[in-house]
């Protein structure tokens, strides 16, 4: 995700899961059932991931099995969460490039029209 405001603002990326969530740092690992998820936070810099519960304020349902897995960014005028998401199982995460969401707007633009 990319976020650019003319102010400062908290910025919180979320992710809601009736996963189990195991969160250290930059780090987090999810497992339902036989599935697991490896989860790397690659931008921004000096960020974390933390797990918070799901539940919305009364009266709306609540969901005691969901969970959330956060990225927070105070004070952001211009910024980029990117998060990696990884089967478990898999040799290792890939490397990736990280480029502006534009640019693949752009890439794609320009494969259609070729």
């Amino acid at each position: 995700d990319e976020v650019e405001a003319k102010y400062p603002i908290d910025l919180v990326w979320t992710m809601h899961t009736p996963a189990e969530i195991s969160a250290s740092g930059r780090t987090a690992q999810l497992k339902l059932g036989d599935e697991a998820l490896e989860c790397s936070l690659l931008e921004p810099a000096g960020a974390s991931f933390a797990v918070l519960p799901a539940n919305p304020p009364p009266p709306e349902r609540q969901q005691p099995e969901v969970k959330r897995l956060t990225v927070r960014v105070n004070n952001a005028t211009r910024t980029r969460i990117v998060v990696l998401l990884t089967p478990r199982g898999l040799p290792s995460p890939p490397k990736v490039d990280v480029v502006p969401l534009l640019k693949w707007v752009d890439e794609a633009q320009f494969k259609i029209n070729s």
